[in-house]
């Protein structure tokens, strides 16, 4: 699309015409396969509410970004660092690359 923002989902009803533009994905646009929408990621972290860890948007946190590391204390999303080259799993903490 021309003219438009990273991160952030539109709406196209046609070719050709106007874009709405419904926000801004804080954790990044997971784009689909053909055929269906495109959604923003949007990690959980419920598998790990025993532990307070980092793990990758790939390990076990719901829709994930794979290039964020998540932090999950105690199956609460706290907080996340974009990773610059990938995520990596950890022994116990994933960690950025």
């Amino acid at each position: 699309m021309g003219f438009a923002v990273g991160n952030h989902l539109y709406n196209c009803t046609g070719p050709g015409a106007l874009a709405q533009d419904w926000g801004v994905c804080g954790e990044g646009c997971h784009k689909m396969p053909s055929g269906q929408n495109d959604r923003c990621y949007n990690a959980t972290c419920g598998a790990y509410s025993p532990w307070d860890v980092w793990a990758c948007g790939w390990d076990n946190v719901g829709d994930g970004n794979p290039m964020i590391n998540y932090h999950c204390s105690y199956g609460r999303k706290v907080g996340w660092q974009w990773c610059t080259n990938g995520c990596a799993w950890g022994s116990w903490n994933d960690y950025c690359y």
